[in-house]
């Protein structure tokens, strides 16, 4: 039930990114955007876990707290409105061929970062580290992606999107495969 609202709000938020971004200033907005996205990620497990000691139904209190805040403060949002064109619903006005390569693309390249992640915590352990040290991966993880995002923006508007995407997607490999070659701390910190 938790995925149909997430998936609305994402939605939304993308779609208004979009509408709001001038369509020279693209690369450079979204990099901010995904920036503030990433922020949440390198406090939330730790806010989350310190309310989880307190009590185990603190962290949901405060996370519809933070929804409810969220709900308010987006009714104070000037967001451009367009009339919307309703061409009916068909395979063909729900699924672009246009956009299929872009979509599958991405897909596959975004899906490898959040798998490793979810194995992050077992690698952890397969190494003999304390388990606590997974918090601290993941603050340096997102440390560094609100880092690179945030001076990777105006570089996204100045080059070609094409070129920094394949750019990104070629050290996103690389990376990867580092972290299998080693099996240690320098391939995590990697």
């Amino acid at each position: 039930l938790q995925c149909i609202p997430f998936a609305a709000v994402t939605t939304c938020n993308v779609t208004i990114a979009t509408d709001s971004v001038p369509a020279d200033r693209r690369g450079e907005g979204f990099s901010y955007f995904t920036a503030a996205a990433t922020f949440p990620m390198a406090i939330g497990p730790a806010i989350g876990l310190a309310l989880y000691k307190v009590n185990w139904y603190w962290p949901f209190i405060v996370a519809g707290l933070v929804g409810l805040f969220c709900f308010v403060f987006s009714l104070l949002i000037e967001i451009p409105i367009y009339k919307p064109v309703f061409t009916g619903l068909s395979a063909k006005s729900i699924f672009k061929k246009e956009l299929f390569f872009i979509t599958l693309f991405g897909a596959i390249s975004i899906s490898v970062l959040p798998g490793l992640t979810s194995f992050l915590a077992l690698y952890v352990k397969e190494l003999s580290l304390n388990l606590d040290f997974t918090g601290v991966i993941l603050f340096c993880y997102a440390t560094c992606l609100f880092i690179v995002r945030v001076f990777g923006a105006k570089v996204i508007n100045k080059a070609n999107p094409k070129i920094s995407g394949c750019v990104a997607i070629l050290s996103l490999g690389v990376g990867v495969f580092t972290i299998g070659s080693r099996n240690d701390i320098i391939g995590i910190a990697i």
